[in-house]
């Protein structure tokens, strides 16, 4: 499980619900049926299957997507607890120490409906066979990150189609 920088994370209690799109449409990745999920509290809707373990913890939110002797896959969904700067100031060494990823990792703007956001691809350095791909975000002044998390990394391919999917259904409840 990625460990997430106190300093910028603070997570909400979260009263997950699970929701059918009004048209009955259940969305479909990789074999997993996907529905759209929405936090009130936090105020996001994404893609999930509601069989999905969630765990909250003091400081971030996770839904297990798999987790086994062969592999671990997740997607924690944070939002800091102070109000942030702006996405510009999350240079790559301040992504390198919230995300914990290894030196070498991939960084590119990204859009989130009118929003920008950055999109980070690499690996960690606590767990060097895990990969992960993450958005970091500003929504209200404050830091949203979406960090997707598959271990071994060689099985990443295998969910980054549903990651994908989840990514450009999350929004804001406004």
């Amino acid at each position: 499980m990625r460990m997430i920088s106190l300093l910028w994370v603070c997570v909400l209690t979260f009263g997950f619900s699970f929701s059918m799109p009004g048209d009955g449409t259940v969305f479909a990745a990789d074999k997993m049926s996907l529905n759209l999920c929405s936090d009130q509290k936090l105020g996001i809707k994404i893609l999930c299957n509601p069989d999905w373990q969630l765990v909250t913890k003091q400081h971030n939110f996770t839904m297990i997507i798999e987790e086994d002797a062969q592999e671990s896959v997740s997607v924690t969904i944070a939002k800091s607890d102070q109000k942030a700067g702006r996405l510009s100031e999350l240079n790559r060494s301040v992504l390198q120490f919230l995300g914990g990823y290894e030196d070498f990792f991939k960084v590119e703007s990204f859009k989130f409906g009118s929003r920008d956001a950055l999109k980070v691809e690499g690996g960690l350095k606590e767990s060097p066979d895990t990969q992960s791909l993450d958005y970091y975000l500003i929504h209200d002044g404050y830091l949203y990150m979406v960090l997707f998390s598959c271990h071994p990394k060689k099985h990443f391919v295998n969910y980054k189609k549903m990651f994908e999917e989840m990514i450009a259904s999350f929004e804001f409840i406004e």
